[in-house]
């Protein structure tokens, strides 16, 4: 009796073993699976994207759904970008671990961690449509479930629960404090004096149950086992003198109650057999057959006391057996216990509203998380109808009719999935809730559990992403995302309706002038101005969207009468026009306006973008301030443009690109004292190329910096040749584009930096001073000068390099620049030049000019000089300078030297 009642509680031990087993692993995989859970969710992955391409404001949300996520298991979340970045984080991630464990499952980056509690930290990738946007980095601490294993076991207060792993190598394990240990890590060898502990059977993998001896050298009985993914090992423990204990204990009670029980059996015999003896006193005559009737009676005495002794077995065997199974169901309930308890705990801590509720729809069980959301306390919530309750009265029919579908065919369209529906609170105030009901069966009846949550914050979230997705945050008007789907929509109906679809692409003429003059402050005033105007001249059927900067697009649905579309492009042209009123004056601005329609134009929407981008150029080429319809010619144009980019890009390695230099002579004596540069370029196909048609391709391509400087180099270079073989005051001037004077930032070529670094030290370089070269600019350059453009004016001055005004009289001639900005010369152009001879109004104004040029301290240079008559009439008007092909059109560096060498050295 003793062996079987050790086999039973052998057997108990290895039971709670395997609870605790089951638990542990359940635990850690609970908290994974939560982990992985979080990092599917849209809402934060959606944020997380955004805050990646530099989003601020979903930057700020991930933070605030970040500590959102921190509460009683989960310690800190983080998350990071593409690159690695880390855009948001809430909690305190655990520091220099005593214990870090990682999982030995594939493609899983998951590690256990012990610094004081047990954690589980799990890094998750974040994907949308497949694609990884970023990663979340979890840290959820596990619930201590020694103390819930000890009292499940219910074996003594020996009882005692490790768990071990290996520890650098085979040879010696750590483990987590214990019960009998709590104060810390424990280091210990797997295999003492050569005997292997059971927690080394485990940490190989082994299962059982073995009696050893522990480290105070008591004997005791241990059940081991593996455990999770990590490497683990368990092992429960007990003196074996406790593990008896319990059941010995029972047994003193047990053995003297069966022992009574045999005593009072035995005197129920004598009692019976007193009648026996007086019968036969009485029968002395008949003694011998009273003998045989008493040797009778003595074998049926006999065989009842063996019959007694058999049923007293039979009453041991019992007692043993009720012994064991007391055991068993103590330590049932111990189990039931835990987990109701745990179930309970659950219950009470899910982030979920928990509620369950009978046949009838009346609620049995509200959570703490069901009050928080609906307002209504536990005592007020049992017993009420769920429908009265949390359901919106329009919304109440549908729950009933639900639940006798239900009840009448066992199937329902809500159950076990979640749905989104309307929640009613309290107070009265519906909310958004996710949903998801399962029935169970209790005492034969259906009932049903509820869990919901309160998604108000993520709907909102959802909401504003949208807007930040689809929507532009100054103006509120559709973005370049949202406008590309509207269009390709448009579009498949017109294909449907045979209506048009009409694209204006509408650019802001002047508003980096206004942005720069007033800041970005006002210029967000003006662009948000502007959208109002633009949405006012359209139809509400129609979409207005911002690009972004000043571009805005416009799609016209369903234009029955595609005339009408001119006569909204010029309403929204008017609208522009009109004053704008900031920073308490008054600006302007115009729009330049292109036009492409769908099917005519264009068979695709990327097509459409494009046409309607080169009819609004060729709207600003025409003098701005207008729309343009597309035409094949404008695309022909663009063509030829684009394959012009395509080649400027290659025509500088090429050496494709020569500069020559036309003479500019002083008229007072006839020789040559300046050249003025100029680029020429030589295409390999197309032979030579206009500079009117290349120079302002290279600007718009941005290309004009590297060629400019190009130009300037080579033009320099030649110069320090002429000056020291033939005059050493010999000027070279360089033509400047209004873009290179663009301002840039750091060190490159179009800052301030890098103009002195580029140009004015490499005139130091070589052995030039800075009045031996004129920058020849345009009064576009003036107009509205940026702080950057007066900059690199003050630095020519200071640096002694002149400045030319090109082109004077043809463009925004004012004598507020002449006295503004420190100019050296003005070129009359060409223009003025050619009719000289016969027209008077061009003789007074070049007269004019020189003369006032003169007063204020400025020489004169007279381009497209043609004529001797041309000639002597300037010299009469007393103008300095003059270039032509009356002395020499540009010729290359060779051909100009001879020109120098036939004039001999020229003296000025």
């Amino acid at each position: 009796m003793e062996r079987s009642a050790d086999a039973q509680l052998n057997k108990s031990l290895q039971l709670a073993l395997n609870t605790y087993v089951n638990y542990t692993e359940a635990e850690i995989e609970g908290a994974s699976e939560r982990a992985t859970f979080i990092a599917t969710r849209p809402l934060l992955i959606d944020l997380l994207q955004l805050a990646g391409t530099g989003d601020t404001a979903a930057q700020s949300k991930l933070n605030m759904s970040a500590r959102s996520l921190v509460e009683n298991q989960i310690i800190a979340v983080a998350f990071y970008g593409e690159d690695g970045q880390e855009l948001a984080r809430s909690g305190v991630f655990t520091k220099n671990p005593q214990f870090t464990l990682t999982s030995n499952k594939p493609s899983v980056s998951e590690q256990l961690i012990w610094a004081g509690q047990l954690v589980l930290r799990k890094t998750v990738e974040m994907k949308k449509e497949e694609r990884v946007v970023g990663t979340i980095v979890t840290e959820m601490r596990l619930h201590d479930i020694w103390q819930n294993t000890k009292e499940a076991a219910d074996l003594g207060e020996t009882t005692d629960v490790a768990l071990c792993a290996n520890y650098y190598s085979t040879m010696s394990m750590q483990c987590l404090p214990t019960t009998l240990n709590p104060k810390g890590m424990i280091i210990s060898q797997r295999n003492p004096d050569g005997i292997l502990l059971p927690m080394a059977r485990a940490l190989e993998g082994s299962t059982g149950v073995v009696i050893a001896k522990d480290y105070r050298d008591q004997t005791v009985v241990a059940a081991y086992a593996p455990v999770s993914n990590f490497g683990l090992g368990i092992e429960l423990k007990i003196d074996r003198a406790k593990l008896r204990e319990p059941v010995m204990g029972k047994l003193r009670y047990l053995i003297p109650l069966v022992l009574g029980m045999i005593i009072i059996a035995l005197l129920l015999l004598r009692w019976r057999l007193t009648p026996l003896e007086v019968q036969l006193t009485e029968e002395v005559t008949e003694r011998k057959r009273a003998e045989a009737s008493l040797g009778l009676r003595a074998d049926e005495l006999e065989r009842a006391n063996a019959e007694k002794d058999k049923r007293a077995d039979e009453m041991l065997r019992l007692t043993t057996k009720l012994t064991e199974e007391v055991v068993e169901r103590k330590h049932a309930e111990a189990l039931l216990r835990n987990s109701m308890a745990s179930l309970s705990a659950t219950t009470e801590t899910a982030l979920d509203a928990i509620v369950q509720m009978d046949k009838k729809g009346k609620i049995t069980k509200w959570s703490n998380k069901a009050e928080e959301i609906f307002g209504w306390l536990q005592a007020e919530a049992i017993g009420k109808n769920l429908g009265e309750t949390i359901v919106p009265l329009q919304y109440r029919e549908a729950h009933l009719s639900g639940m006798k579908h239900f009840l009448a065919t066992g199937e329902g369209p809500v159950l076990n999935r979640r749905i989104e529906i309307t929640g009613l609170h309290r107070n009265g105030h519906e909310f958004p809730i996710e949903l998801s009901i399962a029935p169970f069966k209790m005492n034969g009846e259906y009932a049903f559990s509820a869990f919901m949550r309160d998604i108000s914050e993520a709907k909102a979230a959802e909401d504003e992403i949208n807007k930040l997705a689809f929507y532009d945050a100054l103006t509120g008007l559709p973005n370049r995302r949202m406008l590309y789907g509207k269009l390709e929509d448009e579009m498949k109906r017109s294909d449907r309706s045979g209506l048009p679809v009409v694209l204006m692409l509408l650019d802001l003429d002047f508003f980096k002038e206004v942005n720069d003059k007033l800041g970005h402050a006002q210029g967000d005033r003006l662009l948000v101005e502007a959208a109002r105007r633009i949405t006012a001249c359209v139809r509400e059927t129609d979409t207005v969207a911002r690009l972004g900067g000043d571009e805005f697009m416009i799609i016209l649905s369903n234009m029955k009468d595609v005339t009408k579309a001119s006569h909204i492009a010029e309403n929204i042209i008017k609208s522009l026009a009109a004053p704008f009123y900031l920073s308490e004056k008054i600006n302007f601005i115009s729009g330049s306006l292109g036009v492409a329609l769908y099917p005519n134009d264009a068979q695709n929407a990327d097509n459409l973008i494009v046409n309607a981008d080169q009819a609004m150029y060729m709207a600003k080429d025409a003098g701005r301030n207008g729309f343009s319809y597309f035409t094949l010619a404008l695309q022909e144009a663009a063509q030829t443009r684009l394959s012009l980019i395509s080649d400027l890009r290659t025509a500088l390695p090429g050496k494709q690109f020569a500069v020559h230099y036309q003479p500019i002579v002083e008229l007072a004596t006839g020789k040559i004292y300046k050249a003025e540069a100029l680029l020429r370029w030589q295409h390999p196909e197309r032979g030579p190329v206009s500079p009117a048609d290349f120079i302002p391709v290279a600007e718009e391509a941005g290309l004009i910096h590297e060629i400019g400087d190009w130009v300037f180099h080579e033009a320099i270079r030649e110069l320090a040749h002429w000056r020291e073989l033939f005059e050493p005051e010999l000027q070279i001037s360089v033509n400047v584009s209004p873009v290179q004077f663009r301002e840039s930032q750091g060190s490159d070529r179009r800052s301030l930096e890098g103009f002195k670094k580029n140009w004015l030290n490499a005139l130091n370089g070589l052995g030039l001073p800075g009045e031996s070269v004129v920058f020849e600019i345009t009064e576009g350059v003036l107009v509205n000068a940026e702080a950057s453009v007066t900059e690199k004016l003050i630095a020519m001055r200071d640096a002694g390099v002149q400045v030319a005004l090109d082109d004077f009289g043809t463009g925004y001639s004012s004598l507020s620049y002449l006295k503004k900005f420190d100019i050296d010369y003005l070129k009359i152009d060409q223009s003025f030049v050619q009719n000289l001879q016969d027209d008077t109004d061009n003789q007074a104004l070049c007269e004019a000019i020189i003369v006032m040029a003169h007063k204020l301290g400025l020489k004169v240079i007279a381009e497209g000089v043609e004529t001797e008559p041309q000639r002597d009439l300037l010299v009469g008007f007393g103008c300095d300078y003059a270039q032509g092909w009356l002395y020499s059109k540009a010729v290359p560096a060779d051909e100009f030297e001879v020109l120098l060498k036939e004039q001999g050295k020229v003296a000025q």
